[in-house]
């Protein structure tokens, strides 16, 4: 008897053994050829088709996929170049969530086979990121529509960050790079509430927007507090010119106790735009009709 029973743990075991030997072997890079044949020859002719089979090996609607057979099918559907851009967008809201950002990044690598203009899938593709990917996926796609300068994409970058606040810095980091003072009112916000690391990132995105954008930064340089109007202060210096002149003059004359290195700074470019402004002027005068 006691013989019998402790055989009894190792007969239970069994079942789960042979279960264990006749589970399905990961594909070999033949196998996931083979796959990536089959779905193409099975979808016909037609661009489209193909590119949607190749999405559901790669990403596969019930979440689970071979990794073999997922990546030679990624491989397969990058390599479509702009022929599978549409597809890849409209992938980006359908496959499951925790395939999006790899979605996002076959997109972007599409694009060393684009041959002059971009598809016009291209830049909604990586929109559809913003309103519908997982966090990674959207830090993708903030980083190529920086790149892209994709103006149209402002308003689903604040709001990702809205929904996110952890991406926050990015997503400001991303208005700043695509240059549109349309987003002046939100950095602003931020600039004068955030905390002290995001109103940094505001500051340098409002300087490097230039133009109206740099009214909060003029504003802020007023302001009583004073890690506020110095960080705004450092931001604007690299950008300023004459129309900030007064500002820099103003901020000096206000306050005389604050970091003396940067009210250097400040002095140093007052001075660099007299000088430019001198040379304008005598420009501007030698260019000016002369009566004989």
């Amino acid at each position: 008897m006691r013989r019998f029973t402790a055989l009894v743990p190792a007969l239970a075991a069994l079942p789960l053994l042979c279960a264990a030997s006749h589970a399905p072997a990961p594909a070999t890079r033949i196998d996931a050829d083979n796959a990536v044949r089959a779905a193409l020859a099975a979808a016909g002719t037609t661009t489209k088709l193909q590119a949607e089979a190749l999405i559901r090996l790669a990403w596969p609607p019930d979440g689970q996929r071979d990794p073999a057979v997922g990546a030679r099918a990624r491989q397969e559907i990058v390599g479509f170049g702009p022929n599978g851009i549409g597809a890849l967008g409209d992938a980006v809201v359908t496959v499951p969530p925790k395939y999006r950002a790899e979605v996002v990044a076959s997109i972007i690598e599409a694009r060393q086979y684009f041959v002059g203009p971009f598809p016009p899938e291209y830049v909604p593709a990586l929109e559809s990121a913003l309103w519908f990917g997982t966090r990674d996926a959207k830090l993708l796609a903030f980083d190529e529509l920086a790149r892209m300068r994709d103006a149209g994409a402002c308003l689903a970058v604040m709001d990702s960050a809205v929904e996110d606040p952890e991406i926050l810095p990015r997503a400001i980091d991303t208005l700043g790079a695509i240059g549109d003072d349309r987003a002046r009112f939100f950095l602003a916000e931020h600039l004068n509430k955030g905390t002290p690391a995001v109103r940094e990132h505001a500051a340098g995105a409002l300087a490097r927007i230039q133009g109206r954008a740099l009214d909060p930064l003029r504003a802020a340089i007023r302001s009583d507090n004073r890690e506020l109007r110095e960080m705004s202060v450092r931001a604007l210096l690299p950008v300023a010119n004459e129309d900030q002149l007064g500002d820099l003059y103003e901020y000096a004359a206000a306050r005389p106790g604050d970091d003396p290195a940067l009210l250097a700074s400040v002095r140093d470019t007052t001075q660099q735009l007299e000088r430019l402004l001198e040379v304008k002027r005598q420009a501007d005068a030698a260019d000016a009709p002369h009566d004989f």
